[in-house]
């Protein structure tokens, strides 16, 4: 499918935002995974101030603007939704993200993170509007930590793979892109159990004894303030890869606690284990962490720390 504003002709950066028609005013935004955790916050941080098309699968994500059913990996039913939706920016939250459902579902997988990046990247070149690709640290293999946007990807789960196709896809396709790598996301969710607090906190409310690693390091990203951040993202003329971590570089175990403590639940029932205590598939990748220096130089953008974010989100901390 050809789209009509599709140039052949590369363009100055500085360009972007005379070019794509952004100038302070209202963009036509267009959303994957509105129903996701991310997803859901995006869309509600972007009707605030813009017009939004708001993609989902299953699940009808509540709240104003237009919402369009659509598997994304349906590649010439994207490619309709796009022409009808003319979008000056896509925000491509849409993704298969549990590690482990990734390792046993490749096929499907490989649809959905990687061939339908790869036509959403097409399509966002060829009408010269922005794309906005969330990717994950998992693009890199934990032996080091506080990685920034330069260093070389190395992943060591099927998932991470995915995400650094995605990024190639992006990448070569479209040339006014942002890649941003999120983290360990925390927030609330429309099920009530995707997010990292979510799980940990349903699993100890029912019982359940819950394994957390002492030396298995993140940032972990407050969801409402990354989806406030993206918008600012989406809203800049800066191309390129940028790393979206929270504040804190924290062990999964000590992140646990500090989430219990916020939200007044006993944490007795987790269990301090070490990585190599352990075998999983795929396997753990010890430290993640992301330096986001970047984008807070270039975009002014601070993403909360751990303390912060819990605040945000149960108000005692």
């Amino acid at each position: 499918m050809n789209i009509a504003r599709k140039i052949s002709a590369p363009f100055p950066l500085a360009d972007f935002r005379v070019s794509f028609g952004y100038n302070g005013g209202v963009m036509k935004i267009l959303l994957t995974g509105a129903s996701g955790l991310l997803g859901h916050a995006v869309a509600l941080a972007a009707q605030k101030s813009h017009q939004v098309t708001a993609q989902y699968r299953r699940n009808i994500p509540p709240g104003p603007g237009k919402i369009v059913r659509l598997d994304i990996a349906d590649t010439a039913a994207l490619e309709k939704v796009f022409g009808e939706t003319a979008p000056d920016v896509t925000i491509h939250c849409a993704a298969i993200s549990d590690p482990v459902t990734c390792e046993q579902k490749r096929i499907i997988v490989k649809a959905v993170n990687v061939t339908a990046t790869q036509a959403l990247a097409r399509l966002c070149g060829e009408s010269r509007s922005r794309m906005i690709l969330i990717s994950t640290d998992l693009v890199f293999n934990g032996r080091r930590g506080m990685y920034v946007e330069a260093e070389p990807v190395d992943p060591i789960s099927f998932y991470g793979e995915s995400k650094v196709k995605a990024e190639k896809a992006v990448r070569d396709s479209c040339r006014n892109h942002v890649i941003a790598r999120c983290c360990l996301l925390y927030g609330r969710s429309l099920s009530g159990k995707r997010g990292a607090d979510e799980r940990i906190l349903d699993a100890l409310r029912n019982g359940k004894e819950v394994v957390l690693f002492t030396n298995e390091y993140r940032t972990p990203t407050c969801v409402p303030d990354i989806a406030q951040a993206l918008i600012k993202i989406a809203e800049s003329d800066f191309a390129g890869t940028l790393h979206c971590g929270g504040a804190e570089r924290i062990s999964r175990y000590d992140f646990g606690l500090k989430i219990c403590r916020a939200a007044g639940v006993d944490p007795s029932r987790i269990a301090a284990r070490k990585i190599e205590d352990l075998q999983s598939v795929p396997p753990r990748a010890p430290d993640v962490s992301l330096d986001s220096t970047k984008v807070a130089k270039r975009l002014g953008i601070r993403l909360l720390g751990v303390d912060e974010g819990l605040k945000l989100l149960y108000g005692n901390v």
